[in-house]
């Protein structure tokens, strides 16, 4: 983006044409504008070069191309024109060297999550625990992300929280719809174990007070940015937005059975999924079958 300052926006024949930086002056410039070390900003540009191995890439995720010793070019309409922050959040998760750079990201976006919500638990009165492990007996579900109960033991609620980049292309819809599936059925599976014996659960966990054994648990799960299309739908387990999660805690005063009500009428409706499916279709172009993803209605 610093490279791209000086032209101001404005776009034409004059100043759309490729821009080319050696590595050794874009790094420079790049360590001018955000203060980074020589070996980081290094590491940067090798991630945004344009790799045709990288599973699902394009340049308006990876917009340097090399094209020379040394020599890279770029589009500045590619950069500018884009969601820049949001596509690096994307290119990371498809780098296979970059897989523990996105979980420490994922994690650290849930944190600012629960940030969010533990002043109005402490302000209802509700109890709560941050990432409590469900896992024993030959199985693992992971943690769940927050866990929240009264002080009367009489319900719990097991709170998912998902905060993913937001998708902007059919392939990616169909991304984002497996990641919630996927979180949806963790959950589903952390509350199967936990019901085993709730209070057993919260005294393996030294959590206080007790949870009674005939508790009502439920759980939810809360997205930052935005939701899945109405192909993933649970009828036991709503998924809703992080602002509708917040508004409605706010409004259940305490009572987890009124929490409930709220975000089942939050909750996606499902529709006729037999109308419509995800598919790819390939087509040839010059030497190449490309293959693209498409929305097929039955």
């Amino acid at each position: 983006m610093a490279a791209c300052e000086a032209l101001e926006n404005e776009w034409g024949p004059h100043n759309s044409a490729p821009l080319l930086y050696s590595i050794a002056e874009l790094t420079t410039l790049m360590r001018t504008h955000a203060g980074l070390s020589e070996h980081g900003i290094l590491r940067i540009v090798e991630d945004l070069k344009y790799d045709h191995t990288v599973k699902w890439t394009e340049p308006m995720y990876q917009p340097l191309f090399e094209v020379g010793s040394g020599l890279l070019a770029f589009l500045p309409l590619v950069v500018c024109r884009s969601n820049f922050e949001r596509n690096l959040l994307v290119l990371l998760e498809k780098l296979p060297l970059r897989k523990k750079d996105a979980y420490l990201l994922k994690t650290g976006r849930e944190d600012l999550m629960v940030e969010s919500i533990l002043p109005i638990l402490s302000a209802c009165g509700l109890l709560q625990a941050k990432r409590v492990s469900v896992a024993g007996e030959g199985v693992d579900y992971g943690d769940v992300d927050l866990l929240i109960w009264e002080q009367s033991g009489g319900r719990a609620l097991c709170v998912s929280l998902k905060w993913f980049y937001g998708p902007d292309a059919i392939q990616e819809v169909k991304n984002h719809d497996d990641r919630f599936v996927e979180g949806l059925e963790q959950l589903r599976g952390a509350l199967t174990f936990i019901m085993k014996s709730p209070t057993r659960f919260w005294a393996d966990r030294a959590l206080k007070p007790p949870l009674g054994e005939r508790a009502a648990i439920e759980g939810v799960l809360v997205s930052k940015e935005g939701l899945p299309s109405g192909l993933v739908h649970d009828e036991t387990l709503p998924i809703v937005r992080l602002v509708d999660f917040l508004d409605a805690l706010r409004k259940c005063h305490g009572d987890l059975g009124m929490l409930s009500t709220r975000l089942q009428a939050l909750a996606i409706i499902a529709p006729d999924v037999r109308q419509m499916v995800f598919g790819h279709q390939e087509f040839p172009l010059g030497g190449y079958r490309m293959q693209v993803p498409i929305v097929q209605y039955h």
